[in-house]
């Protein structure tokens, strides 16, 4: 009788040890058909963000050194980027898109003048938030800017504290935010 006892016991331990082995397996596969997005940028949390040169809205060069002392949220966006208009209103309704200790919030916009200052105008952003034109790409360039729109959080001394992705859900709960409020939606 214990022959037949540890005969049962050493199938039961074989059934286990085969229904770890196909948890194992699925795991695997559903691990490796996970939808994997690039990062936004190449710039790691701590790392000083990489000086670029951009142009202000009245034509003249702006360094992102002349924000530092204070901690800032460049916000990247594109002027053909439909999300990027949400992403400005929202940003601009302080709905909690932007972290609280944000001193300043700067503006990015990959693209021409007259398509930017077209967004900024669709936004309604503020003439004193500033507004800096990469017409020469040099934000995908330098700081590998992959997608927009995406917000990154410097601290004082201009280190990245936080990259921020705009995704669908945030998106629906600008959504949501605008209904609140009774705006119309689109």
């Amino acid at each position: 009788s214990y022959v037949a006892l540890w005969l049962l016991l050493v199938l039961i331990a074989i059934g286990l040890l085969s229904a770890l082995y196909h948890l194992g397996v699925i795991y695997n596969r559903l691990e490796s058909n996970t939808l994997r997005f690039p990062p936004p940028t190449k710039i790691s949390p701590g790392d000083i963000v990489p000086e670029v040169t951009l142009i202000a809205q009245d034509g003249s060069p702006s360094s992102i050194a002349q924000f530092s002392g204070e901690k800032t949220a460049f916000v990247v966006v594109s002027p053909d980027c439909a999300p990027c208009l949400e992403f400005l209103e929202g940003v601009k309704s302080d709905n909690g898109m932007v972290d609280r200790s944000v001193y300043r919030i700067v503006i990015m916009s990959i693209g021409d003048l007259a398509s930017t200052m077209e967004l900024a105008r669709k936004a309604d952003v503020s003439s004193e938030i500033p507004l800096l034109i990469d017409t020469e790409r040099m934000l995908e360039e330098v700081w590998g800017v992959s997608t927009t729109p995406i917000m990154l959080t410097t601290d004082e001394h201009l280190a990245l504290e936080r990259q921020h992705v705009v995704v669908h859900d945030q998106m629906l709960t600008l959504e949501r935010a605008k209904r609140k409020e009774g705006r119309p939606h689109g």
